[in-house]
């Protein structure tokens, strides 16, 4: 099994203020059910925010299935372990999130995929207008404003590969973000520019699972990939 988790974001808006987010995300992959193992990894990230939780795990024969709830009256236990018995897969992930909701889902030319994040943008309203000046739209809604993460996949989304867009998210957002993608496949796990995020990547040796640098990009790539070897280039779409 291959893990990838995030538990602390700090973001420097300028050299005298520190604007600390507390959310956190938890992803894995397997060669067998991952669902307990993206549960309780979640779980222990549930003390990083009170606003909300989600998870969503793919398999072949259902595809995506997403969960997302409140934590505001109870704990991410309670409110999660109901749920289990209508997950599966061997790809999943989760998040505790002081923002928006999460995961969203995304249905794209790159394919359906599913990204949970941890940011701060500064120049979101910038973003937003350049959007919506292309005729462009959101259906997320965080606060009466654009969800962040909604964003994101949309700035992910206008390349043609998930690492170009991946370096356009880099390129534009003014501040910082971690963030996971989930695909039928694969979970994408960028590592960020701006040196202020706690990622942790871990393989159980037990399980043996693949990660494979994709090393075309200036943005490294990890690819969690349960049927590919470590070590070859390739086109990560």
């Amino acid at each position: 099994m291959s893990e990838a988790a995030i538990t602390e974001m700090q973001f420097r808006i300028n050299p005298t203020k520190k604007i600390i987010i507390m959310s956190g995300f938890y992803g894995a992959i397997s060669k067998e059910e991952c669902v307990d193992h993206v549960f309780y990894g979640t779980d222990y990230h549930s003390h990083m925010g009170t606003k909300r939780a989600g998870m969503v795990f793919h398999n072949e024969k259902e595809g995506f299935q997403r969960s997302i709830h409140s934590l505001e009256s109870e704990y991410f236990r309670s409110k999660f372990e109901g749920d289990l018995k209508d997950f599966s897969g061997k790809l999943g992930m989760g998040v505790i999130s002081d923002t928006d909701p999460q995961p969203i889902i995304f249905n794209s030319h790159l394919g359906k995929f599913a990204v949970v994040t941890v940011s701060r943008i500064v120049n979101i309203d910038e973003l937003e207008k350049e959007f919506l000046d292309k005729k462009q739209h959101f259906t997320q809604n965080f606060h009466d404003n654009v969800s962040p993460t909604e964003l994101i996949a949309n700035l992910i989304c206008e390349k043609d590969s998930f690492v170009e867009g991946i370096k356009n998210v880099h390129n534009k957002i003014k501040g910082s973000c971690s963030l996971l993608i989930l695909t039928p496949e694969k979970l994408l796990q960028p590592e960020t520019n701006w040196g202020e995020r706690r990622l942790l990547s871990v393989k159980r040796m037990d399980l043996s699972p693949s990660l494979q640098r994709h090393q075309h990009s200036r943005i490294p790539v990890t690819i969690l990939n349960i049927i590919s070897a470590r070590g070859s280039r390739g086109n990560d779409r």
